[in-house]
């Protein structure tokens, strides 16, 4: 899962957020270019952003209210390129709530790229397996849905919100392209829910039997706070996650935050694989 160990848990106090005066700036800077699509690349997964045909490019510290990440592997710049041939917002690296951000700063990146025109997000990570049956280290799982045990991960006042069923966390409709495009391409794609939640510690080995319980088949500590962000704002959304390790008691050896990072860096090229011939059927 995305790593949290070595990391410092801090009370951030940054600056307010304009998610439309931003987007105003940034495409006075672009010229008016922009994609429908955007990108969000979890540990493991950021090589893909150097094979992205840049237009524009900048570090979080340099937006005004857009969160820095203090995590090992996420580096943290916002992209506006092509990917295979595919106009792509690409977010490398994101923030999280176990770093002393608030669900608010959290998904502050989803309200910009919302106000940027972006309709269609696709969000990875890296995850631990709460079940080596149904998704074993090195494999990519396809999240149709979530256990969400952040317990407080709203964008805005539960008052605020309408009162409806919650959908699933990808969209359907882009889980049916995504199945088929790893099925012409020869890739395994499992499918799976991701049970997610704050940390800041690794699950324990009783969790891990909790949440299979739950239906949960890997677990991460983001995602499921910016995928709740985009659903309320309409747009249409696909989660996978890149499997670096068996949950805590699957396996014989203690888990550490530097041996998800290198599984992660080794076994990242399936899915960018099929990112690289999924996007421009989005």
């Amino acid at each position: 899962m995305d790593g949290r160990e070595g990391t410092e848990t801090l009370d951030h106090h940054i600056a307010p957020f304009d998610s439309a005066g931003l987007a105003r700036t940034i495409l006075a800077e672009t010229g008016g270019a922009s994609s429908d699509l955007a990108l969000v690349l979890g540990s493991g997964l950021g090589g893909l952003a150097d094979r992205v045909e840049r237009r524009w490019e900048r570090l979080g510290g340099e937006l005004p209210g857009y969160p820095v990440s203090t995590v090992v592997g996420h580096a943290g710049r916002l992209i506006l390129g092509t990917l295979s041939g595919r106009a792509t917002w690409v977010v490398q690296g994101r923030v999280h709530l176990y770093e002393g951000y608030t669900p608010e700063e959290v998904t502050r990146y989803v309200r910009l790229l919302h106000a940027l025109g972006v309709r269609t997000l696709v969000l990875t990570n890296a995850a631990g397996s709460l079940d080596a049956t149904a998704a074993a280290p090195g494999e990519v799982v396809l999240c149709r849905d979530a256990v969400n045990l952040f317990f407080r991960c709203l964008a805005r006042p539960a008052h605020d919100l309408p009162w409806r069923a919650r959908s699933s966390l990808s969209s359907p409709e882009l889980c049916g392209i995504a199945t088929e495009t790893a099925r012409e391409a020869g890739i395994c794609l499992r499918p799976g829910v991701l049970a997610a939640s704050s940390g800041p510690s690794y699950e324990s080995a009783a969790e891990v039997r909790a949440w299979r319980l739950l239906g949960g088949t890997v677990a991460s500590m983001s995602t499921v706070p910016e995928a709740l962000a985009a659903r309320e704002l309409g747009m249409r959304r696909l989660v996978f996650s890149l499997v670096t390790n068996l949950g805590t008691g699957l396996s014989p050896n203690p888990l550490t935050h530097e041996d998800v990072v290198v599984e992660a860096d080794r076994a990242g090229a399936k899915l960018q694989g099929l990112l690289e011939i999924l996007l421009p059927r989005l």
